[in-house]
């Protein structure tokens, strides 16, 4: 394992920082720290201006690319997990890609580490281009906020980088170190703002602020907000826009997330509302990259620009349409995403994706509305520029006879080159008479990557969504006198707050009745963890009823313990039983919390159902 730097030595660099920023006179080295030799500090970089370091001459060599960031850049071995630097040499010709990325690293506890941005460093040669991108671990708390935690701007609330004097805390200040350096080795420096997080506002298709990195909230133990990293990175690169380019990352990757929706953007991260991505999502992503390297004007592109590979890309999100029971008579709504680059021919000005269903039932349509008539087995997509990212929405209506049945649905552009993406259809019509039972399970094993639903009988259930928790999957706990592997959130608020949640939701084919809610929970690392589980039948949650009375607590750690709670018209097990209509949703959240100050503490969950059965149409 890596060795974080003490503190000590996060000092002595911070006055390090502050003499290459110009100098910060109230800052001291600490004089017990050995900073070691050192080169020749490297120049300032000057808003605005376009000097080159002296004796600069451009290598005949292809220059070679070195990659700086986290987990969405670096390369991964657990496949289905992939960073997007992985993908990215296959759109640049003849370079080399040399991905120092790794999961966990923020600009502070990257920067102060010898092993990774001394040793960057040193690997950098006149003529490279060294790309940038951190901002996920940068908003660490807590316990972690000392290692890897900065604020965008400065930690005394302001959006003030050029004057912050906190610079070990700023991510504008550590990466305007960081690219003074890479300037001083005669290199060319690319910023790449954040990945955005697959974080919705609730019940819509739009990214919350915490999926664009905007932490507008304070957290518990902090005065001011940690604030909007993308802004404080444009606003870096705008100071030293001659000498900097950007690839606004996270505007591209927000455009593309909102084109696929909530539903649909499930199937890009590992698990949903994470920071992790999936190889598709990836590989978009490095084609992102590639293309702002061809498109974008800056002539710090100029030079990379002649090695881009343009190569037509194609996909389809997700990758199959597994929609498991459908109840008889009844119409099942699924969204298909098509996401395209350079996919006309350079002597066209458009070009069509045909779209083709086959599979008793299965109709398409390019409208939203659920309502709508479908319009046949078979529509085309217009192309009209080298980029494509819409909808086709597929619709199954469950008639005849009972029991499975499969189909495909086919996108096949006119431009050959892009290829034939299938998606395969499947699905079991079941007849859901009075009394017939359905359940809803969310096992959350640490195999279980996604956290996926898994229903029988007719309903319709969302993956686990996890907001503002950190996952730990590496973990066994005792259950029933076994060890089973269990998915753990690492618990740092001491008050219950809103944002901070494990969640789920039902919707019913018919009309349904439920019964109850079960969970096997427990606190690990510590005895402080508390959760309260609620549901609500607003996605914002602005109707709450409890299903506990008061809050749940645990008799002792890493000890799986059982609970059940019957889902009432009033909660706490009081009022009528709670029937759904056919496509209303239920939304459930586990809300875990600290009751007394301290970190470290974890809520194990494993196994979460929702029973109920199908009543009187």
């Amino acid at each position: 394992m890596m060795k974080i730097l003490s503190g000590d030595s996060i000092l002595g660099r911070s006055f390090l920082i502050a003499m290459m920023l110009g100098g910060c006179t109230e800052l001291k080295p600490d004089e017990s720290v050995d900073s070691g030799p050192r080169e020749e500090d490297p120049p300032v970089i000057q808003p605005g201006g376009n000097d080159e370091p002296e004796g600069e001459s451009e290598s005949e060599d292809p220059p070679t690319i070195h990659l700086l960031g986290d987990s969405a850049m670096s390369s991964q071995f657990n496949r289905p997990q992939a960073g997007w630097g992985e993908y990215l040499a296959r759109s640049l010709s003849s370079l080399e890609v040399k991905n120092l990325a790794g999961p966990n690293y923020s600009t502070k506890n990257f920067f102060f580490r010898a092993d990774r941005w001394e040793a960057a460093r040193d690997d950098i040669a006149a003529g490279d281009y060294v790309l940038i991108q951190f901002g996920n671990a940068d908003q660490r708390a807590g316990d972690e906020f000392e290692a890897s935690g900065t604020y965008a701007f400065c930690s005394d609330g302001t959006n003030d980088g050029e004057g912050c004097a906190d610079l070990s805390t700023s991510y504008y200040a550590i990466l305007k170190a960081m690219i003074q350096e890479v300037i001083s080795k005669e290199a060319t420096p690319i910023l790449i703002t954040p990945t955005a997080r697959g974080q919705f506002e609730p019940g819509t298709d739009r990214l919350s602020a915490l999926g664009t990195h905007n932490v507008r909230d304070a957290n518990p133990e902090e005065l001011h907000p940690r604030g909007n990293y993308p802004e404080a990175m444009r606003a870096l690169a705008a100071t030293y826009e001659e000498q900097v380019a950007l690839i606004d990352m996270t505007e591209e990757s927000k455009r593309v997330l909102e084109v696929c929706g909530s539903d649909v953007a499930q199937n890009l991260y590992v698990s949903p509302n994470g920071t992790e991505l999936l190889a598709p999502w990836a590989e978009i992503l490095a084609k992102v990259v590639s293309r702002a390297i061809r498109d974008d004007p800056h002539p710090a592109f100029d030079r990379l620009r002649e090695y881009v590979i343009t190569e037509p890309f194609f996909m389809v999100v997700p990758d199959n349409l597994s929609i498991g029971n459908q109840p008889l008579s009844f119409t099942s709504f699924n969204k298909l995403a098509i996401i395209a680059y350079d996919a006309v021919e350079a002597s066209s000005e458009s070009g069509l994706i045909r779209v083709e269903a086959s599979g008793e039932g299965l109709s398409l349509s390019l409208s939203d509305d659920e309502n709508a008539e479908p319009e046949s087995s078979s529509i085309d997509v217009r192309i009209d520029d080298a980029e494509v990212l819409t909808s086709v929405f597929a619709q199954f209506s469950a008639e005849g006879e009972l029991g499975p049945s499969e189909g495909t649905v086919t996108f096949r552009p006119t431009r050959d080159t892009l290829g034939v993406v299938e998606i395969p259809f499947d699905v079991r019509t079941v007849d859901p008479e009075e009394g017939t039972p359905f359940s809803v399970s969310w096992l959350n094993e640490t195999t279980d990557q996604r956290n996926i639903a898994v229903v029988e009988g007719p309903m319709n259930a969302t993956d686990v969504a996890i907001s503002n928790l950190t996952v730990d999957r590496g973990t066994s706990l005792e259950l029933a006198g076994n060890a089973v592997p269990v998915t753990r959130f690492e618990v740092q608020n001491t008050d219950r707050t809103g944002d901070i949640y494990c969640g789920f939701s039902i919707t019913p084919p018919a009309a349904v009745r439920l019964d109850e809610i079960s969970v096997f929970m427990t606190t690990s690392g510590g005895s402080n963890v508390v959760a309260e589980i609620e549901y609500s039948l607003s996605p914002d949650f602005s109707q709450v009823i409890p299903l506990q009375e008061g809050q749940i607590t645990f008799a002792a750690q890493n000890v799986m313990e059982f609970f059940s709670f019957p889902i009432t018209s009033e909660g706490r097990g009081q009022g009528e039983a709670v029937g759904l209509d056919r496509d209303q949703t239920l939304y459930f959240r586990i809300y875990p919390f600290n009751r007394v100050e301290g970190t470290g503490d974890y809520l194990a969950v494993y196994d979460i159902k929702v029973t109920g059965e199908v009543v009187v149409q």
